[in-house]
C-alpha cells in the first residue's frame, strides 16, 4: 500500500502497482484500515480449548503404582509443551504418552462427558503439572508412592479426525 499526499499532485500512472491511499495533511485511519483490511489473509478461527487439572483428573491414578513403575518416571520428566494423548478405553477416559503408557485417568464424571468428545481431540499439550503427597488424604488406602505428579494439560477440540 501506498500512501500519497494529494498536495504532491502525483498521478497514478506515477505509481507502483499498488493500493494508493491518498490523503491530504493526515490520514484517515479508518481509511487505512479499510484498505488493508480487504487484503489481510483470513485467519481460521482456533478451536475450542479445555484444560484439565487435578479437578478433572483422578488425582490419586499414579500414586496406586509404585515408585519404580514408568508412570512416574514419565511424570517426573514431563514439561509444559509436550504433547500427550486422549485415549478412550471402553468407559474410561486417559492421558497416555505417545508410547500408549497411560498417565492420568479422568474422574467418572469427567469421563462420561468427555468419552463423546475423544475423537474430536486435535491435540493435548501438557501446561503445568502438581505434586501430591498421600499423607495429604490424596489417594488413601490404594496410594502405593509416598509422592506423585498430576499433570495439567489442555485439549484442542476440532472436527472429526
Amino acid at each position: 500500500m501506498v500512501c500519497v499526499d494529494r498536495r504532491l499532485r502525483c498521478t497514478a500512472d506515477d505509481l507502483p502497482e499498488r493500493p494508493v491511499l491518498w490523503f491530504e495533511r493526515r490520514v484517515d485511519a479508518r481509511a487505512v484500515l479499510e484498505l488493508v483490511g480487504s487484503r489481510l489473509p483470513r485467519r481460521p478461527p482456533e478451536p475450542p480449548r479445555r484444560v484439565l487439572g487435578p479437578e478433572q483428573l483422578q488425582v490419586g491414578f499414579a500414586g496406586r503404582w509404585p515408585p519404580q513403575h514408568p508412570v512416574h518416571a514419565f511424570l517426573d520428566q514431563v514439561v509444559p509443551g509436550d504433547a500427550l494423548l486422549l485415549t478412550g478405553r471402553g468407559d474410561r477416559v486417559l492421558l497416555t504418552a505417545p508410547s500408549g503408557l497411560a498417565v492420568a485417568e479422568l474422574t467418572s464424571a469427567q469421563a462420561e462427558r468427555w468419552l463423546p468428545l475423544v475423537r474430536y481431540a486435535q491435540g493435548v499439550r501438557v501446561v503445568g503439572k502438581r505434586r501430591v503427597r498421600a499423607d495429604g488424604g490424596v489417594g488413601g488406602a490404594v496410594a502405593r508412592c509416598p509422592a506423585w505428579w498430576v499433570p495439567e494439560v489442555e485439549v484442542w477440540l476440532g472436527t472429526e479426525t
